[in-house]
């Protein structure tokens, strides 16, 4: 008698912490399958003057509006960052010097932090110095516009993670931009690819050893086509292997290079060829992306 009543109350105890594990888990507002906030993360909080800041092992995160949000923003970034760095290097080690997120509630804010020109912007990136030991790694994000988190973080993270790798000298333009559009959500990669479309049709296009060759940003009225171009790249050659492979073979190639090793190593002569293989739906980050005509609604 006394052994079956010690079952049950043993029953009953299970039970109440599988509740508790359950309840927990849906109030946090996670998804199991996808959530990146590393729950366990160890985090401390300070405030100085107006800002909030949580301080996590590889991010300072500044918000304006509670504590609650810049560390669960914190949180997020510590698993956004191991996810990408485990898609290009396998792994990442800790920085030493963190990057600082500054949380914008205004775009006059933003652009005062950011400079002219940011407002057609929802996140702008720095590391410096462009060669050598990082000092300084910073993301500043504007959250009056929708889903800034999902629509400009994982981008300009990306931008801040890839920099680690290339201390010698930058990345590539057309690579360090390539790589960080995928990340973009599928509708803004949709208006990228619509962007390169246009162009191509109004013959302002990059041929593939103008697009690889450049080492600074073209006019304004190029901007639509040499994203597009570059999202475009950076996925034939993904479809032709894997992203540690692509990294590699960058880091590898010297100045001036790579249209042989394009030809070469991934046998793209042209934009045709670029286009029969970014044609066929690439799973990228759990999506099934190709080269639309239309942009969907």
């Amino acid at each position: 008698m006394a052994l079956s009543l010690i079952r049950k109350r043993f029953v009953a105890a299970a039970l109440a912490q599988l509740l508790l594990l359950v309840i927990g888990r849906y109030s946090s507002g996670c998804d199991p399958t996808s959530c990146t906030c590393h729950a366990s993360c160890p985090i401390s909080n300070v405030r100085q003057g107006a800002w909030f800041v949580a301080i996590s092992e590889n991010f300072q995160v500044c918000s304006l509006q509670s504590h609650d949000q810049a560390e669960q923003l914190a949180k997020h970034c510590e698993g956004l960052r191991a996810n990408i760095a485990e898609e290009w290097f396998g792994k990442c080690g800790a920085w030493a010097a963190k990057c600082q997120i500054v949380l914008h509630r205004t775009t006059q804010d933003y652009v005062r932090a950011v400079g002219p020109g940011s407002e057609v912007t929802a996140g702008s990136s720095l590391v410096k110095p462009f060669i050598g030991t990082v000092r300084t790694r910073r993301i500043d994000l504007r959250t009056n516009v929708d889903n800034c988190l999902t629509a400009a973080l994982p981008h300009e993270l990306c931008h801040v993670v890839l920099a680690d790798h290339f201390r010698d000298r930058p990345a590539p333009l057309w690579f360090d931009e390539g790589v960080a559009l995928q990340y973009d959500p599928p509708a803004k990669r949709l208006l990228h690819e619509r962007d390169r479309q246009l162009g191509m049709n109004r013959g302002v296009g990059f041929t593939l050893p103008e697009l690889v060759a450049l080492d600074r940003y073209p006019a304004a009225d190029r901007w639509g086509v040499f994203y597009g171009q570059s999202a475009a790249l950076v996925r034939a050659l993904l479809a032709r292997g894997t992203a540690p492979q692509l990294l590699a073979c960058i880091k590898q190639t010297p100045r001036g290079a790579m249209s042989l090793v394009l030809r070469t190593d991934y046998r793209l002569q042209s934009w045709g060829d670029i286009q029969s293989t970014a044609g066929v739906p690439i799973a990228w980050r759990g999506h099934s992306i190709g080269q639309p005509a239309t942009v969907a609604n």
